[in-house]
């Protein structure tokens, strides 16, 4: 029981696995780093606070639902969540949700700007730092209805997809989507290693949730979903 314990502590390496020793960060909201405060809100975007003099230097604002918050070096990286995505065709207008990535630099904090900004497969669930790796996790999530006729029962079907993707951090200026893997499920429960993601997805109808094991091990931000299994 001690020993099952000791191992089971957190987040991070995971021993007896061959693989690069990478630390394990989670997501911010609010994060200090010596005098300046980096606040993320639903609102406004990114703020950054000077706590010395109590003073509010700069806000940055950001184009969807601010979620996740890493700061590395002077980079700030905002994760968001539904980021509508309109696209016109010949007079139709499609919409649909998305996660972005945006790349703040944070230099000179007072005048603090966006420098890049990308666009992820999904609408944003959760993230983990892994060392200069960062992996968003999305997923898509919707209900199918059919039995048009009057003597047929109604059929509702769960219809999900779940997204990694990587983001290589190691050289700030030239960041970018190193790959993007997809598994069925609306993956919504993430645990992360030094080498692996596992993430969760549960299923209504079934009782059950599918948890699949997400290879992570390459540090340069390959990515291959090993399998999954089903658990009460």
């Amino acid at each position: 029981g001690d020993d099952a314990a000791e191992g089971a502590e957190g987040e991070g390496e995971t021993p007896g696995v061959d693989a690069p020793s990478r630390e394990v960060v989670e997501p911010d909201v609010i994060h200090r780093a010596g005098d300046l405060l980096y606040v993320l809100n639903q609102h406004r975007g990114l703020s950054i606070v000077d706590l010395e003099t109590e003073q509010l230097l700069t806000q940055v604002p950001t184009f969807g639902y601010p979620r996740d918050l890493y700061v590395v070096g002077n980079q700030a990286y905002v994760l968001v969540g539904y980021a509508n995505n309109y696209a016109e065709t010949d007079g139709s207008v499609a919409f649909d949700l998305g996660t972005r990535l945006f790349v703040v630099d944070v230099a000179q904090p007072a005048s603090a700007a966006v420098t890049a900004e990308f666009a992820l497969e999904g609408d944003l669930v959760d993230s983990r730092l892994v060392g200069d790796v960062l992996y968003a996790i999305s997923a898509e999530f919707q209900w199918e209805y059919g039995g048009i006729d009057l003597d047929s029962p109604v059929i509702r079907k769960q219809t999900s997809s779940s997204w990694v993707s990587s983001v290589s951090l190691a050289d700030p200026g030239t960041i970018a989507v190193m790959d993007t893997q997809s598994f069925a499920g609306y993956g919504n429960v993430v645990q992360a290693t030094n080498f692996a993601l596992f993430v969760s997805s549960g299923e209504w109808f079934s009782g059950e949730s599918e948890i699949t094991y997400v290879d992570i091990s390459d540090p340069a931000g390959a990515i291959v979903v090993r399998g999954s299994v089903a658990v009460p």
